[in-house]
């Protein structure tokens, strides 16, 4: 992703999150006709919505380790349910709020 998301601060909010989630969930497929700004949040990540399976999934996750300077607990997100957009976007912006319960820096 050599983009201008790549140098921008990336700040812990929300609005923050979900950008970077999109994007980084919309990179790792052809995105077809969807954009960040018009992906609902109630689309599926599976079988009638993005066709994100379990390992574009896990590519995502270690993109937005790098994007966001931290470390996701493999056991959170193992147990986590991820069938919507908003489902990854709610447990990534959980994690960044609270260290240690989902996710820690990186040093």
């Amino acid at each position: 992703m050599n983009d201008a998301l790549d140098s921008k601060p990336i700040e812990e909010n929300a609005t923050d999150t979900r950008y970077v989630v999109v994007k980084t969930l919309l990179s790792t497929k052809n995105a077809g006709d969807w954009n960040i700004e018009s992906l609902p949040g109630a689309t599926l990540l599976g079988s009638g919505g993005l066709e994100i399976n379990s390992l574009p999934l896990l590519q995502v996750f270690v993109k937005l380790e790098g994007l966001l300077k931290l470390r996701f607990v493999d056991a959170d997100v193992a147990n986590a349910n991820f069938t919507t957009v908003d489902d990854l976007v709610h447990f990534v912006h959980n994690a960044r709020s609270h260290h240690g319960v989902a996710a820690s820096p990186v040093s």
